[in-house]
């Protein structure tokens, strides 16, 4: 059932290729069509870690002088990961620059997305 829904989608993107929508894309990249679990669960986790690289290169947030690169790292994943959550659990205080102010609004949007993506794909492969 699965390979029906992927090629049907597949199928209904050629018939309207013109009119082909950017979240269409999002959705088939991002989970397969809500159909590849594993692919939605890695994208999630690349984007808190891809995140977290950024902050980690802007120093979000602000680590101790002495502190080695390991632990800043694992702070910016944690940044990156409170950015993420649903929840807004606040280990840290907000983004003291513009550009990290941007990153954690994008963040904030696109990983709870995924997030959605992520169960709503687990359900579809386990439902049928």
């Amino acid at each position: 059932m699965g390979h029906f829904h992927y090629g049907l989608m597949e199928v209904q993107r050629h018939q309207k290729r013109k009119k082909w929508l950017a979240w269409e894309a999002v959705y088939r990249y991002s989970s397969g069509y809500g159909e590849d679990y594993g692919w939605a669960g890695l994208v999630l986790v690349g984007l808190l870690v891809i995140f977290a690289g950024c902050y980690w290169a802007l120093g979000v947030p602000s680590a101790a002088q002495g502190e080695p690169w390991w632990k800043r790292w694992l702070h910016a994943l944690l940044y990156s990961f409170q950015g993420g959550t649903l929840g807004r659990v606040d280990f840290y205080g907000k983004p003291p620059g513009l550009v990290a102010r941007y990153l954690h609004l994008a963040e904030s949007v696109l990983v709870p997305v995924q997030f959605g993506f992520f169960p709503f794909a687990l359900r579809n492969r386990f439902r049928r």
